[in-house]
């Protein structure tokens, strides 16, 4: 009799066992495709990939192919060399489809407009307060792509591209940068820049190494891209469209995402990231968090990835979007999906989880952390490793200039 009490007792220790493990959780629902998060391994961390193949000028100061072209022209193309007379100026605004080169740490401004010599009479320049405004003359049908328009300037505190110019930019100082793009024309700078606004809404590149600034907002409208490298203290980031948004050295007390379209933000570095709204087909991806507080929402087909800490995060994951959190550890999570949405979280505190419709959660910790409710097909699976997942790297940043 001894031995049968035994036997049932160690019987019933198992049950007991085996119902505290599941804890009411079915695995059979778990998708394996939901557990592989890949997004910080497409991230590009290397700026220099972004200004690959772009003019010689810019990359070295070495003459390009339509310089050198220039310089060894037969007289009978009579190649000429325009210097334009100009007071002091801090703007900029271009409008044509001739190459523009900035050069900055000049003493003094000047500008030379170099090429064919019926081609650059057709250039026409003009100072319109502080702004020097270089344009295609009214009745100049000619293609002015084999004409050079050099600038040298001290402080670059505007720079606007309003037609398929490409412009390019070394050594360029400023203590307050704004820069706008509105066509297919591409702008590269270097430098030393406090940039503080970017807007984008045409559909060439926008991209800024050297930027050394406290406060930026950048916006993104259209097939444009825009792409940041530095000590950026980006502060509002509004995406609406099928370009890229890259951000890398971020060094940012607050900040907020707003993206829709089919175009992808990063942001690297470390951020105190405040709220990010994903929509339409829009992907948004952050590293390294460190936030009290953090509001996150999706919808459409939206992902949105992040990485680091949080205190507490409220996330509302909607239609077919997914939320990949496991590398984002949470303190206190309330997490709501529905529809056919997806959120991975962790938490080391306490996980308010509400799965609706045909939705999930998976929460990477102990179950007995988790509040949950679910109605029709959703599901909460908590996700048990051997090791916790290895955090990303943090990215090193060089301190502001004064």
């Amino acid at each position: 009799m001894r031995k049968l009490g035994l036997l049932g007792s160690i019987i019933l220790l198992f049950c007991m066992l085996t119902a505290c493990s599941n804890n009411g959780y079915d695995q059979t629902q778990l998708n394996q495709n939901f557990l592989k998060e890949t997004w910080m391994h497409q991230i590009n961390l290397n700026p220099n990939n972004w200004v690959r193949g772009t003019d010689p000028w810019y990359l070295t100061g070495a003459p390009n192919n339509l310089e050198k072209y220039d310089r060894n022209a037969p007289p009978s193309k009579a190649i000429t060399t325009l210097m334009v007379r100009v007071p002091d100026f801090t703007d900029i605004t271009v409008a044509g489809d001739f190459q523009v080169q900035i050069l900055g740490r000049a003493e003094h401004n000047s500008v030379f407009i170099v090429g064919p010599n019926a081609a650059t009479r057709q250039i026409s320049v003009e100072m319109v307060n502080n702004t020097l405004y270089i344009h295609k003359a009214k009745e100049s049908k000619d293609c002015l792509k084999n004409v050079i328009v050099r600038i040298n300037i001290s402080n670059l505190r505007v720079l606007k591209n309003l037609g398929t110019s490409n412009i390019y930019g070394r050594d360029i100082l400023s203590d307050r940068l704004m820069i706008s793009s509105c066509d297919c024309g591409n702008v590269f700078l270097s430098g030393d820049m406090n940039l503080t606004r970017v807007s984008q809404t045409g559909s060439g590149t926008i991209a800024v190494i050297g930027a050394n600034t406290p406060c930026l907002s950048v916006k993104a409208y259209g097939k444009g891209s825009v792409k940041i490298n530095g000590h950026v203290g980006i502060q509002t980031i509004s995406h609406r469209g099928n370009g890229d948004v890259n951000i890398l050295g971020a060094d940012t007390d607050s900040l907020t995402i707003d993206a829709y379209g089919n175009g992808t933000t990063t942001v690297v570095g470390y951020v105190n990231l405040k709220k990010v709204s994903a929509n339409d087909s829009s992907r948004v991806y952050v590293y390294w968090i460190n936030s009290n507080s953090l509001y996150v929402n999706a919808s459409g087909n939206a992902r949105i990835g992040l990485a680091g800490a949080v205190t507490n995060m409220n996330l509302d994951i909607i239609d077919a979007s997914r939320f990949e959190g496991q590398y984002l550890h949470g303190n206190t999570v309330y997490a709501r999906t529905r529809n056919w949405s997806h959120a991975n979280v962790a938490s080391d505190k306490k996980v308010f989880a509400a799965a609706l419709d045909s939705s999930s959660i998976y929460i990477f910790g102990s179950p007995t952390m988790v509040s949950r409710y679910t109605s029709q097909k959703g599901a909460i699976i908590p996700i048990w490793v051997d090791a916790p997942p290895p955090m990303p790297t943090a990215v090193y940043h060089r301190p502001y200039k004064d």
